[in-house]
């Protein structure tokens, strides 16, 4: 067996790195993520990269907590603003945790709460005690990705427009999986459509058994919704965030932030220094090989004051 350069795969093909995962509980199960070419050479994002989408949902999650503190009444259901939410901490924090506290997640305003509560309910699926995404993957796969500057576009009560904040690891747009043009007012265009969406059929994702295992009531879900970054078509609202619907196909009215109701799929972007091997397992999938960062020599590297 040989290897290659992940750029000599094509749009479709399946890739894992074996020792980058999520962890579920209960039960405690791991699986290594696997991933799905989205787009080779994305418009916007860094040069010489493959945009890496999760092949099936890994789970269940609000994608901000109650702010109930908030003088914007709305976001008494989360909020909508994914530069100050909670999933956008938990999928690119670097911050320290140990997945028995809250170290991972920082407030990024005045009203911001910890997506802890309640915890007894079916729909909201909390989680500050989790280890963020970030922690599970491996230095190797760490090295592979590149920060990514995206564009999200903010609610008109955050006064419209686009934000754009540089992320490792982050939701799509609705531009980005094929269905700006699906909207109900003027919310902004948000990037461009990945090469893998080209329909409904497209879009339809099935969530792994892990994350049906680790689901209250989606034990059976054949397929799953899945969360954009994206504010709701439905401007009343500053709490409700799109997604994509178990047919493939784009709800912009939303749901609440606070809903746990839809999966993700993150998405990231690798360099192309990242090589493989080059025949596939009996999936079908194409496993990324370790990379080692160059050696710097002492008297090569930047002097850090004191």
């Amino acid at each position: 067996m040989g290897k290659a350069s992940i750029l000599s795969l094509t749009v479709g093909d399946l890739v894992v790195e074996p020792n980058s995962f999520i962890v579920l509980s209960p039960p405690y199960t791991t699986l290594p993520i696997v991933w799905q070419i989205a787009a080779i050479n994305h418009p916007g994002y860094p040069p010489n990269t493959v945009t890496l989408i999760a092949y099936r949902a890994l789970r269940w999650m609000m994608f901000d907590g109650y702010e109930y503190s908030n003088p914007d009444v709305y976001r008494a259901g989360g909020n909508n603003n994914y530069a100050l939410s909670n999933i956008r901490q938990w999928l690119t924090s670097d911050h320290t945790d140990t997945g028995t506290s809250q170290l991972w997640w920082m407030p990024t305003h005045d009203y911001d709460a910890a997506p802890n509560f309640p915890a007894s309910t079916a729909t909201e699926r909390p989680y500050a005690s989790d280890h963020r995404l970030w922690h599970y993957f491996s230095r190797s796969f760490n090295g592979l990705i590149a920060p990514t500057q995206i564009e999200t576009a903010l609610h008109n009560n955050d006064g419209g427009g686009i934000i754009q904040t540089t992320d490792r690891v982050f939701l799509p747009s609705r531009a980005e999986v094929g269905v700006a043009s699906l909207t109900y007012n003027s919310v902004p265009v948000e990037g461009t459509a990945y090469t893998l969406f080209t329909d409904n059929a497209s879009r339809v994702c099935q969530p792994t058994p892990e994350a049906k295992l680790h689901s209250m009531g989606f034990q059976s879900a054949a397929n799953a919704d899945w969360r954009l970054r994206s504010v709701a078509a439905f401007t009343g609202s500053s709490a409700t965030v799109t997604y994509i619907t178990t047919i493939g196909s784009l709800d912009a009215f939303g749901k609440n932030a606070t809903n746990g109701t839809a999966a993700i799929r993150p998405v990231l972007n690798i360099k192309n220094i990242a090589e493989i091997d080059d025949i596939p397992d009996i999936n079908g999938v194409y496993t990324i090989l370790p990379y080692k960062r160059p050696y710097i020599p002492t008297y090569m590297r930047p002097l850090i004051k004191a």
